[in-house]
């Protein structure tokens, strides 16, 4: 199995910068099984001929391996159907098993994705549910068992970090 991992922190991205991105990743090194982006990135947004056929030929490299492509952080995807595109192209030349994996905030530009073809992870589906905010609570053993789990849900809109964070340092007062 190999884990290719494209990192686009609180990037406003289409799918074609995306495949730039991906194209010049693929012409780094491979580190312990996951591939890294190079520190110097171009930024055109065009996709061009040539970064779809080094994607191609990249990915035929791992023929008969398992990939998982991960492209994480980005904050706005558009255009994201070059994706699903990939996302064939990858389970094609490499392993039918191979996925790919978009973690982002949200998606413009007929963002009705193929959840068959691309796993599309955005803020919502990271978001704890009331049981869950209920659960780290209980569990934690620093926090004043008096913290309502519902009020701490609704305060923080059930994001991950901010309510660890406030469950951890024992949330303030809710009343403000």
């Amino acid at each position: 199995d190999v884990v290719i991992w494209l990192e686009l922190p609180d990037v406003d991205a289409s799918g074609h910068l995306i495949m730039r991105q991906l194209a010049d990743l693929l012409d780094g090194e491979t580190v312990g099984g996951i591939e890294r982006l190079p520190g110097a990135v171009r930024s055109p947004e065009t996709i061009s001929i040539d970064d779809a056929v080094r994607v191609r030929d990249r990915i035929q490299r791992y023929s008969g391996t398992r990939v998982l492509l991960a492209i994480d952080g980005v904050n706005v995807l558009s255009a994201p159907s070059v994706l699903e595109s990939l996302a064939r192209e990858v389970g094609q030349y490499s392993s039918s098993s191979s996925r790919v994996v978009v973690t982002c905030r949200s998606v413009e530009d007929g963002g009705d994705l193929d959840p068959g073809t691309v796993g599309l992870l955005e803020d919502s589906d990271l978001a704890f549910s009331v049981s869950e905010v209920r659960a780290l609570v209980a569990d934690s053993s620093s926090v004043d068992a008096e913290i309502d789990a519902w009020t701490l849900y609704s305060h923080y809109s059930g994001h991950p970090a901010i309510t660890r964070i406030m469950v951890r340092h024992g949330a303030p007062s809710m009343d403000a």
